[in-house]
C-alpha cells in the first residue's frame, strides 16, 4: 500500500513537469549576446532531455501503478470480509465478492441496490439510527444487524462503518465492512439462555473460585439459604455449616472436588437466621473460563432444599415401624429386631426374653363403648406397660389388644420380675368412660430365649400359645413356655386342627347331620330338624365339632364355617321340596363370630330367596354365651334376621348370666334349655326348679322352650309334665345324615 502511495506521488510530480515542457517550447531572443543565447539553447536542450528522461519514467510508474491497482482489486474483491460503499442516501455504488456472498448473491453485484433493502425488520431501527450518527458525527459507527437473503434465509452480521470526505472531487461516501456472526451470536444466545436458567433455576446454584470463594449465587441459592447474593460473596460456603456437621464431610469433599471429580451428598445447613435445613448439593469442576477445555478455574454447587423430602422421609420411616394408634413398635418392626437378635452370635451365658400378652375383657369395653373408646384404652395400656420396662427393651404393638416385649441380656427370673410388674400395673388400672368404670386384665405368654435354632416364628408361635394357656387358666396370670407342658401341647394341637379344617374345605370333607327336635303337645307329628356339623376324616372317621371347633373359633374360621352350612345346606333343601313339606322348620346354628360379621346376613338372604321357601321355614340358633359376650351384635343380628322373616333360638340356655332381662332385647321365638339342667332333672330338684322356672318364665314372655339331652323316658315324661314345648335327644331320635334323611323321605 506504501509503495502505492508513492507511486500516486511520483505520479504528479511528472505530470507537472510534463506542463512546465509545454510551457517553455521558444525562447525571446531580442537583446542577447551570442554567447547568452548559446547558453540559452544549451540549457532548452538540457532540460528537454530532462524531460523525456521523465516521460519515460512517468511511463514506467503508470505501468506499474496499473498493476498494482489491478493487485489491489483482486485483493479488494477477494477479501474474507464484506467491504462496500454506499452513497449518502444509502445506495450501494461498489462491494466485493465477500459482500455479494453475504448479501445472497452468487452471480450479479447488488449495485444501486439499498443496504437498507437487505436489513431484516427487527434490525431497521438499529440501522437508521447508526446512519444518523454516522452522518452526524462523521465518526465510526460499529453494530450488529440480522440481514435477510435473496433466498429468503436469514443471518446477522457485524458491521464497521465510515464517512468519508472527498473534499469536493466527488460527493462524499459511506464505507462498509461487514462480516458473518452467526456462530457468535448463537453462542450468545446460548449463553444468555444458560444464564436465564441459572438466574431463574427452581435449584439454587452458586460459583466459587478455587479456594472455595463465592462469586456468584442465584436468587434460588439466596432464597434457600436466607442470605443476598452480596452478603455471600466473597465468603465460602462453610458459612451454611450447621453445628452438627462433621469436619470429616469437608475433608472428603475437598479431597474429590480438588482431584476433579463431582461430589454429590446429602447434609444439614444453616440458615442466615439460624434455622437449620436439609441440603442435596452436587458440586462440580469448571474447567477454563469458557467452560471448555483448560485449567480448573471454578467449582459450581447445584443445592436442593429437601427438608420437606426429609421430614416426611423420617414421618415415613417411622410410620413403618411404629404403630399409628400407641406410637409404640409395630409388628414388623419387631420381629425385625428379633430376627436381628437370634442372627447374633451369643454364648450360652447370654439370655433373652419374649413376652406376648393380651388383653382380658376388651372386647367388652369396645362392643359396649364403641371403637373410639377401645382405642383410647390401647393408648392408656401402651404408656402404662411403658412404665414398667427397661429402657433397653423393646415394647410393641402387634395388632388389636395385642402387644409383645423384648428383653435383651435378660435373665429368666428379671423377665418373670418385669412381667409381673407388667401384669399388676394393668391389674390396678381402670378405665374411666362417660362416666363408666372399667377393670380389665392381661394373659402374659413368657418365652426364654436360649442359643437355638428356632426362628422368629417359632418363638412367636411359643409365646402365643403361653399366652392362650394363660388365658385358659383363668386369664390375668402370665404362664411360662416348657415344651412338655399338657395345656401347650393342647394350643398345638389347635394348630393341627387347623391344618385339617382347612384341608376339609379343600377335600369337601365337612357333612351335614339333622336331628329330630320333637313335639311334647298334642301334635308330637309336628317335627323340626337341628343342622349340625361334623368333619369326615381321611380314614373315614366322623369327626364331632368339640374337636375341631375350638380351633376354628380360635384362628377366626367360624363365619366361613358359618356360610358353609347355610349354603350348602339350603342348596340340598331347595332341591327336597318332599321332605320341607313334612318339618315345620329346619334350625341351623350361628357363631358368636358371625354375630358381627355383616357378610353372613347377605348369605343367608341370599340362600333362602334361592330355596324358594318361606323364611319361616328356618330357625337360626345363638348361644346365650355369644349373645352376652356381644350384646350389640346380636340384638342386632337377632333383629335383621326377624326382618327376614326367620325364626330365632337362644340355645344353651343357664351356662351364662341366666338372667331374663336381656331377653326382652333379644326377639327369640324358642329357647334351648341346656343339657346340664336335663340330663340328671329326675334326681336333681335343683335341676327340676330351674327348669321349671326357665319353662315358666319364658311362656310369660311367650316364647316356647326346648329341652336338650333327653336321654329316656323318664326325662322326656318329666319335662311333658312340666309343660316343655319341644324335647331333643338320643331317646328322640338321634344324628343322621341329611343326605340319607332327604333320600329317605323321597321313597315314602
Amino acid at each position: 500500500m506504501n509503495k502505492l502511495y508513492k507511486l500516486l506521488n511520483n505520479t504528479a510530480e511528472l505530470r507537472k513537469a510534463a506542463l512546465l515542457r509545454q510551457s517553455h517550447k521558444t525562447i525571446d531572443t531580442q537583446g542577447m549576446s551570442a554567447d547568452e543565447i548559446a547558453k540559452a539553447f544549451f540549457n532548452l536542450e538540457t532540460h528537454k532531455i530532462e524531460l523525456d528522461l521523465q516521460s519515460e519514467e512517468m511511463l514506467r510508474v503508470n505501468d506499474e501503478l496499473y498493476h498494482l491497482k489491478d493487485e489491489y482489486t483482486e485483493l479488494y474483491d477477494d477479501a474474507p470480509i464484506g467491504y462496500f460503499t454506499l452513497n449518502l442516501n444509502g445506495v450501494i455504488i461498489n462491494c466485493n465478492k465477500k459482500c455479494c456472498e453475504i448479501l445472497g448473491f452468487a452471480m450479479t453485484r447488488p449495485i444501486d441496490k439499498r443496504f437498507s433493502d437487505f436489513v431484516a425488520p427487527s434490525g431497521q431501527d438499529t440501522y437508521f439510527i447508526a446512519n444518523r450518527e454516522l452522518l452526524k458525527h462523521k465518526k465510526s459507527v460499529s453494530y450488529d444487524l440480522p440481514i435477510c437473503l435473496s433466498n429468503g434465509s436469514k443471518h446477522w452480521v457485524s458491521v464497521e462503518a465510515m464517512f468519508v470526505n472527498n473534499k469536493g472531487e466527488k460527493q462524499d461516501e459511506l464505507r462498509l465492512a461487514i462480516s458473518n456472526i452467526d456462530i457468535r451470536i448463537q453462542l450468545e444466545t446460548q449463553r444468555r439462555k444458560l444464564s436465564c436458567a441459572v438466574q431463574f433455576s427452581a435449584s439454587g446454584v452458586c460459583i466459587t473460585d478455587l479456594d472455595g470463594c463465592i462469586e456468584y449465587a442465584n436468587p434460588k441459592f439466596c432464597e434457600i439459604t436466607g442470605y443476598t447474593e452480596d452478603e455471600l460473596i466473597g465468603h465460602t460456603p462453610s458459612l451454611l455449616r450447621s453445628p452438627g456437621r462433621s469436619k470429616g464431610v469437608y475433608k472428603d469433599l475437598w479431597k474429590t472436588i480438588k482431584s476433579g471429580k463431582p461430589w454429590s451428598g446429602e447434609h444439614q445447613n444453616k440458615r442466615k437466621d439460624g434455622s437449620l435445613y436439609w441440603g442435596r448439593s452436587t458440586i462440580s469442576c469448571v474447567y477454563g473460563n469458557d467452560g471448555n477445555d483448560g485449567d480448573m478455574s471454578h467449582y459450581v454447587m447445584v443445592q436442593n432444599d429437601i427438608t420437606r423430602e426429609y421430614e416426611l422421609n423420617v414421618q415415613l420411616n417411622y410410620q413403618a415401624s411404629h404403630d399409628a394408634l400407641t406410637d409404640l413398635i409395630n409388628r414388623a418392626e419387631f420381629e425385625r429386631r428379633m430376627k436381628r437378635l437370634l442372627s447374633e452370635k451369643t454364648t450360652p451365658d447370654i439370655k433373652h426374653a419374649f413376652c406376648f400378652m393380651d388383653l382380658d375383657q376388651f372386647k367388652i369395653i369396645n362392643d359396649t363403648c364403641g371403637h373410639h373408646a377401645g382405642d383410647q384404652l390401647l393408648r392408656q395400656i401402651a404408656q402404662l406397660l411403658q412404665t414398667s420396662v427397661r429402657k433397653r427393651d423393646t415394647l410393641a404393638r402387634l395388632g388389636g389388644d395385642e402387644f409383645a416385649l423384648l428383653m435383651e441380656h435378660c435373665s429368666l427370673d428379671k423377665a418373670q420380675d418385669v412381667a409381673y410388674a407388667m401384669l399388676d400395673s394393668v391389674k390396678d388400672y381402670r378405665f374411666y368412660w362417660k362416666g363408666q368404670t372399667f377393670q380389665i386384665g392381661i394373659s402374659i405368654g413368657l418365652v426364654e430365649i436360649e442359643p437355638s435354632s428356632a426362628t422368629v416364628e417359632e418363638f412367636m408361635k411359643q409365646a402365643d400359645a403361653a399366652c392362650y394357656v394363660a388365658k385358659r387358666l383363668g386369664r390375668n396370670r402370665i404362664h411360662l413356655y416348657c415344651p412338655d407342658d399338657t395345656e401347650l401341647v393342647r394350643r398345638y394341637g389347635e394348630v393341627h386342627w387347623l391344618g385339617l379344617i382347612n384341608k376339609a374345605f379343600n377335600e369337601d370333607h365337612f357333612k351335614l347331620y339333622a336331628q329330630p327336635i320333637r313335639s311334647f303337645g298334642n301334635n308330637p307329628e309336628h317335627v323340626h330338624y337341628e343342622l349340625l356339623l361334623r368333619m369326615q376324616g381321611d380314614d373315614g372317621e366322623i369327626i364331632t365339632p368339640e374337636r375341631f371347633l375350638p380351633a376354628a373359633e380360635r384362628y377366626g374360621l367360624m363365619p366361613k364355617l358359618d356360610s358353609w352350612v347355610i349354603e350348602t345346606a339350603l342348596n340340598k333343601l331347595a332341591e327336597s321340596a318332599a321332605f320341607m313339606s313334612r318339618v315345620e322348620f329346619v334350625s341351623i346354628n350361628l357363631s358368636g363370630a358371625s354375630m358381627s360379621n355383616n357378610n353372613i346376613l347377605k348369605v343367608i338372604e341370599s340362600a333362602i330367596n334361592r330355596s324358594c321357601y318361606a323364611p319361616d321355614k328356618f330357625c337360626f340358633e345363638i348361644t346365650e354365651t355369644a349373645a352376652i359376650s356381644n350384646m350389640v351384635a346380636a340384638v342386632e343380628m337377632a333383629n335383621n334376621l326377624k326382618a327376614l322373616g326367620c325364626r330365632l333360638a337362644l340355645d344353651d340356655f343357664g351356662t351364662g348370666l341366666s338372667s331374663f332381662s336381656y331377653l326382652k332385647s333379644l326377639p327369640v321365638d324358642y329357647l334351648k334349655v341346656d343339657g346340664m339342667f336335663i340330663k340328671d332333672i329326675a334326681n336333681d330338684s335343683f335341676n327340676e326348679a330351674m327348669v321349671k322356672s326357665i319353662n315358666d318364665i319364658s311362656h310369660v314372655m311367650h316364647i316356647r322352650t326346648i329341652a336338650e339331652f333327653v336321654e329316656d323316658v323318664e326325662t322326656s315324661d318329666m319335662l311333658q309334665m312340666m309343660g316343655v314345648d319341644y324335647g331333643q335327644g338320643f331317646y328322640l331320635g338321634r344324628p343322621e345324615l341329611l343326605d340319607d334323611l332327604i333320600a329317605r323321605t323321597k321313597t315314602c
